[in-house]
């Protein structure tokens, strides 16, 4: 066991703990994926990782990546502490109204009590669904009525009626959103060079207001940019891939961006700038190939058997040297730098919540 193999087995956990990001969209993720899968010794550290974090590796597959699971005492538990600290007053009825449903659905019927069986209550996710459906009617009708207790869940059931109507206008979370879709332009403040991964910083160019009106402030102008690059580059591969983690203000506040998509002015994803393929050692180790060939039938030049299998052993050697020297430098991958003050977009894929920005 390598410490890279430790590392690369961290990165994969750490992975695992931000649930919205998926390995299609991260180069990394996606590799240490296919890493998992293939490599059974990998699995095995993946395993021991989490093990000490008292965390435990759930599934991994390619299209939703690591879940992980925690153990009791783990610091990553969700508590009912911690869930009331912070999950908004909003949110907490939306998640007692599923309690309720989940709970009614599952419940045991009249029938069921009355047998002597001792049996477990099956329900199907439909099934927990069509009664919450049923719970919200209920209490918006109740609401309807001036009822007192429906009143005090109208934003529970509201947020979930929203949610189970895909298809309906939703209003915007707040008045302060950046939605999904929106674009913030930046410049690089540090270069990037593919030859090892690294972080990027940028800075914001132009004021970024909010999705529903434009008239509040949200993003200012010299705002930065925190992000990072993949510096795995294939061959004939021209675009650097990157992401955004996190945005400072200039009055001190940030939020964390979750691996924001970075693209270029024009769209595209990733950056482009110059490209080294590294032609020139890949030619000289052809022409030193070339010259060590050519010395081994200039020498030795003689009928003696003994000389004839010199010369036979010396031309597989550095026929096997040069190939070496070649084969070397073909596999090295080409070098993509993107210079300091290149333009560059945030791509917004989720919707963001600011509160209105105040220098």
């Amino acid at each position: 066991m390598l410490p890279n193999d430790v590392k690369d087995a961290s990165r994969l956990i750490e992975w695992g703990l931000h649930p919205r990001a998926l390995p299609e969209a991260h180069p990394e993720y996606r590799d240490l994926v296919r890493r998992w899968t293939d490599d059974g010794a990998f699995k095995t550290i993946v395993a021991s990782v989490a093990e000490g974090l008292k965390l435990r590796v759930v599934g991994v597959s390619a299209r939703t990546g690591i879940v992980l699971g925690t153990e009791t005492e783990s610091v990553f538990a969700y508590t009912i502490s911690r869930f009331r600290r912070h999950v908004s007053n909003d949110d907490a009825a939306v998640v007692a109204l599923v309690l309720v449903a989940a709970a009614a659905t599952f419940y045991p019927a009249q029938d069921t009590l009355d047998s002597d069986e001792i049996m477990s209550p099956t329900a199907t996710l439909s099934e927990v669904r069509d009664r919450l459906s049923k719970l919200c009617q209920a209490l918006e009708s109740q609401h309807k009525a001036s009822d007192a207790t429906a009143a005090r869940w109208r934003k529970g059931w509201q947020s979930i009626r929203a949610r189970a109507h895909p298809s309906q206008l939703a209003r915007p979370a707040s008045r302060y959103i950046v939605q999904a879709g929106s674009v913030i332009p930046a410049a690089l403040i540090t270069g990037i060079r593919s030859d090892l991964p690294g972080e990027i910083t940028a800075q914001v160019t132009e004021n970024v207001y909010d999705s529903p009106s434009g008239k509040f402030l949200l993003i200012p102008q010299g705002a930065r940019l925190i992000g990072q690059y993949d510096s795995q580059i294939s061959f004939g591969q021209s675009r650097v891939l990157l992401v955004w983690r996190r945005i400072i203000m200039p009055n001190g506040t940030s939020i964390v961006l979750e691996h924001q998509p970075g693209a270029d002015s024009a769209g595209y994803a990733g950056l482009e700038d110059e490209v080294d393929y590294h032609w020139g050692n890949l030619v000289k180790a052809a022409a030193i190939s070339t010259l060590l060939g050519i010395s081994s039938e200039l020498v030795l030049n003689s009928n003696n058997a003994v000389v004839q299998a010199l010369r036979t052993g010396a031309e597989n050697t550095v026929n096997q040297t040069g190939q070496t020297l070649v084969s070397r430098q073909l596999n090295v991958q080409p070098t993509l730098t993107i210079r300091p003050g290149f333009p560059v977009r945030v791509v917004v894929n989720r919707d963001l919540i600011f509160v209105p920005y105040k220098g």
